[in-house]
């Protein structure tokens, strides 16, 4: 979670973090290759994100518009994971999900 704060500013006490969705990718930068790990957060609507220095923008988009979004295949997946996931779940709401896209 201090990932996430240090480069959005959103606090733990605004997201509700469900580990039990938790993917790995792993993919190459012109620096070497780089392992991130993803999990699933619910954030309250209040929340106003501050991006760090790493990213110049930020946008939400619903599940269609991430299909849209030109973004690489394998974090296109993942997100329609979290996607299924939230929503086959009977422990967590159902409401207009948006997912989050860094760009850097």
């Amino acid at each position: 979670m201090r990932e996430l704060y240090e480069e959005t500013g959103i606090t733990e006490n605004l997201m509700d973090v469900h580990k039990k969705f938790c993917k790995t990718l792993k993919y190459n930068t012109p620096k070497g290759p780089k392992e991130c790990i993803y999990y699933l957060a619910l954030v309250d609507d209040t929340a106003k994100v501050k991006l760090s220095s790493e990213h110049i923008d930020f946008k939400w988009l619903t599940i269609s518009e991430i299909a849209e979004a030109h973004i690489y295949p394998d974090l296109h997946h993942m997100l329609e994971e979290g996607y299924n996931f939230i929503k086959h779940s009977r422990t967590l709401p159902m409401f207009p999900i948006k997912g989050c896209i860094y760009s850097a």
